[in-house]
């Protein structure tokens, strides 16, 4: 049995991992809605004091910086998940109706897109998005391949297409999942091969990162 001091330190412990979730959740929202919003609003979002995040984050960029590799990882799991299912046999157009649901799902796409260039990628983040990224176009491949996705459809219009749905809204908060999956059902059935071209081409890194500012794009320097 633990002793008194073992389950105070176990209650703090768990304490510290809920403030933990909060933190990261309150970050993603507030700092999507506005990426210029200070340490103490997103403490204030999260319920704890600008103290409790600062004894975590020395800095705003490191909290940035600790998001976005959380975010990173978040995405790159679904994306093994994707590799898995089709492993296993699951058919792939399910598989490719489950990733884009759970794309959605994660709600990542608008805070990337939000604070794109405003902070520094951390070396291990530059390298597991560019492992990510590699496992997205074999994804995309294979959808491909299946015969489940439209030719024309990239990776990175994928990407682009949930982060757009992603800032559908509603002053009805009960509406605003409705609103997005109605969304996101006209983009499915818009990626079944055989429509017209798309007009344009995917999204390139100057979309994402603004010149002279070195995002996740033409890191040479990170092996």
């Amino acid at each position: 049995m633990n002793s008194a001091g073992g389950v105070r330190r176990g209650g703090r412990a768990r304490e510290a991992a809920e403030n933990d979730v909060r933190i990261f959740d309150a970050a993603r929202r507030v700092l999507t809605a506005d990426p210029r919003a200070s340490v103490a609003a997103v403490g204030a979002a999260a319920g704890v004091g600008k103290s409790a995040i600062y004894l975590r984050y020395p800095s705003k960029e490191a909290l940035l910086q600790r998001v976005a590799e959380e975010c990173t990882l978040r995405f790159t799991t679904l994306i093994d998940h994707a590799h898995e299912a089709l492993e296993a046999g699951k058919p792939p157009s399910a598989v490719l109706d489950d990733f884009l649901s759970g794309m959605l799902e994660l709600d990542i796409h608008a805070f990337m897109w939000a604070t794109n260039g405003t902070y520094t990628p951390t070396d291990d983040d530059v390298r597991a998005s560019r492992l990510g990224n590699d496992r997205g176009l074999a994804l995309v491949a294979r959808f491909h391949d299946a015969g489940v996705l439209r030719a024309d459809a990239t990776w990175n219009d994928l990407n682009d297409w949930i982060s757009a749905i992603s800032t559908v809204t509603s002053h009805d908060p009960g509406r605003i999942g409705m609103r997005r999956r109605r969304m996101l059902s006209a983009l499915r059935a818009g990626l079944i091969p055989g429509h017209s071209p798309l007009s344009g081409t995917d999204a390139q890194p100057i979309d994402y990162w603004p010149l002279g500012i070195k995002g996740f794009a033409g890191r040479d320097d990170i092996a």
